[in-house]
């Protein structure tokens, strides 16, 4: 009886601490989904640029919007001559995804 016992305890324990490491889990890749995105191999791939510290506009250019666009950041930049730039940036690892350029019509 007292081996009965002992089992069904050790089984309950293991059960807790499975529950435990799946609420951690889940925790986490809610916290940090760019984490949980490389872990799997979801990262853009193709778009990712390279790592930047800084973005150097021309001389005039003024930042127009700043708007999050989930894990990322879009950044529109209003060139001198009237013309837009989207800069679309990775805050935690400060990777330039992509820059698109608006001209305006004449």
């Amino acid at each position: 009886m007292r081996i009965v016992i002992f089992l069904m305890s050790v089984v309950g324990v293991v059960i807790v601490a499975g529950f435990g490491f799946l609420g951690y889990e889940v925790y986490n890749r809610a916290s940090h989904p760019e984490r949980a995105a490389q872990e799997h191999g979801a990262d853009e791939g193709s778009n990712a640029g390279s790592a930047i510290s800084g973005v150097s506009l021309p001389a005039g250019a003024t930042i127009g919007e700043i708007v999050p666009a989930g894990i990322r950041v879009v950044v529109r930049v209003v060139m001198p001559d009237g013309s837009n730039a989207l800069y679309i940036l990775n805050p935690a690892t400060g990777e330039l995804s992509r820059a698109v350029s608006e001209v305006p019509a004449p």
